[in-house]
């Protein structure tokens, strides 16, 4: 399968919030579910793929993590898509990115349980030889991180049992989503700050 067709499911994954928005205005339940299953069987077959295909790899470790989280997101997917088959229950489908929320805690939060953590891990992949400086800096992050997964997978929940369709998309579909690269900037510019402080 092309690289293209693998950003494709990817993309469609990560788009959740509006293809169940869009869906949900054209199809039935019971349809929309249909097609968010067929998406999540797809994109789970080309994670295990892409786990088969690299073995070999030395940072497997470190991918490991992040895909793991990524697999368990898809199976956790088909979960609730099963589930609104059977139950028709819009509430449930708005569950995912509660879930993702949660994994993705349980992920960070395992890492710093089981060194190094994945801020770290992450880091080392453009950085190898970090610095201790770097290396409690990567912690710290983790954690905050941690922190945020918690607050993010809160408010998704709170959206998807009290809020309209409209406000769990825009909130889910869009502000998280800038919540998520705000993250990225901070830990980007704090990590360049604390290099040139410390003179490396």
């Amino acid at each position: 399968m092309s690289n293209i067709t693998k950003a494709l499911f990817v993309l469609l994954v990560a788009c959740y919030p509006l293809v169940v928005f869009l869906g949900l205005r054209a199809f039935s339940l019971q349809q929309i579910a249909l097609v968010l299953l067929a998406i999540f069987v797809v994109r789970l077959s080309l994670s295990a793929y892409e786990t088969k295909q690299s073995q070999s790899n030395s940072n497997q470790q470190d991918k490991d993590v992040v895909r793991i989280s990524q697999q368990l997101g898809m199976v956790g997917g088909l979960c609730i898509v099963g589930w609104v088959l059977l139950a028709d229950d819009e509430f449930v489908l708005k569950l995912y990115p509660a879930l993702i929320n949660l994994l993705m805690f349980c992920a960070f939060a395992w890492t710093l349980v089981n060194p190094p953590p994945a801020i770290e891990r992450i880091a080392r992949r453009f950085e190898p030889n970090l610095s201790e400086t770097g290396i409690h800096h990567t912690r710290q992050f983790t954690l905050i991180w941690c922190v945020f997964f918690v607050a993010n997978g809160a408010i998704a929940f709170y959206t998807a049992a009290f809020a309209s369709l409209d406000v769990w998309t825009i909130y889910n579909g869009l502000v998280s989503y800038l919540l998520i690269a705000t993250m990225f900037a901070i830990e980007f510019v704090i990590r360049l700050f604390r290099k040139r402080r410390a003179g490396e």
